[in-house]
C-alpha cells in the first residue's frame, strides 16, 4: 500500500475488481445536545488498518484530526 493506505489488494475472480483500503478513518464532532459546533467544540478522530488485528479498543488509534487531513486532503469542520 501507498503511505496513505489508499490500497492494500484487489479482490473479485472478475473484472471489475475491487480494491480494497488499506486504512480506513473516522473524524467526529462532538457536540453536548442543543448546543451549536463552535471553537470549544471538541473533535475525535482515527486512523485504523482495515484489517482483523483491530479489536474493541479502538482508542490505540487515535491520531490529530490534522493527520487524516494532511493524509486525505479534506478539511473537517472549517467554520469550527
Amino acid at each position: 500500500p501507498d503511505e496513505n493506505g489508499t490500497k492494500k489488494l484487489t479482490i473479485g475472480r472478475n473484472a471489475p475488481f475491487v480494491t480494497v483500503p488499506a486504512s480506513v478513518w473516522k473524524v467526529i464532532l462532538v457536540l453536548d445536545k442543543g448546543t451549536n459546533p463552535n471553537a470549544k467544540s471538541r473533535a475525535v478522530a482515527v486512523w485504523m488498518p482495515n484489517d482483523n488485528t483491530v479489536g474493541t479498543d479502538w482508542t490505540q488509534y487515535r491520531v490529530p484530526v490534522a493527520e487524516v487531513e494532511k493524509k486525505t486532503g479534506l478539511k473537517f469542520f472549517p467554520l469550527v
